[in-house]
């Protein structure tokens, strides 16, 4: 069912958005939603640039996205988790990294290390996400600018894709160590 919603003032710290230009008939319909990451709000402005909705997170909250059954979901700065929100900020599901750590009591664990900068959902449901992969890699460049320098055996920091459920199931992961 719609809802009718009244933005509220501003409050004293919002960030100052600047409204340049619009053209309304070159824009989809609708409204846009984004973060200002450096001042942990969402925002959602209309056509001409006015906030028709803001959501101050408690903490460093990024890379906002809107679900199809209307939610909002988001990845925090330090990525231990991802956070599905209401329109009124409250948590509906938390999906907790679960490698080497203890999952917090009513968070859905997902077997990865950390997730960062993004998080989508897939037509299925499903959601698919960036995570970070620790892997031991030999004869790993001991340079970035003398391609003669040693090799040496290296823990290196990657990336991989994953695809998991809503109930935490890791569907498909991609480690771009394998796909590079």
């Amino acid at each position: 069912e719609p809802i009718s919603w009244r933005t509220p003032a501003l409050p004293y710290d919002f960030p100052h958005l600047e409204f340049v230009q619009s053209d309304p008939t070159r824009m989809a319909p609708g409204m846009t939603l984004f973060d200002v990451y450096s001042e942990y709000y969402a925002v959602i402005v209309d056509a001409f640039g006015e906030v028709r909705w803001f959501y101050r997170a408690p903490e460093e909250y990024s890379r906002y996205r809107l679900l199809r059954n209307g939610n909002i979901i988001c990845v925090p700065g330090y990525g231990s988790y991802i956070t599905e929100l209401d329109w009124f900020g409250r948590a509906i599901h938390t999906w907790y990294a679960a490698n080497n750590r203890i999952t917090p009591v009513g968070t859905i664990p997902v077997a990865v290390n950390n997730f960062h900068h993004n998080v989508d959902e897939m037509p299925s449901g499903n959601l698919v996400a960036l995570a970070q992969e620790n892997r031991v890699i030999s004869n790993y460049p001991t340079s970035a600018n003398d391609p003669t320098a040693p090799t040496a055996r290296a823990r290196v920091v990657g990336d991989q894709i994953v695809e998991f459920t809503q109930e935490g199931l890791i569907v498909k992961r991609y480690s771009l160590f394998d796909i590079l």
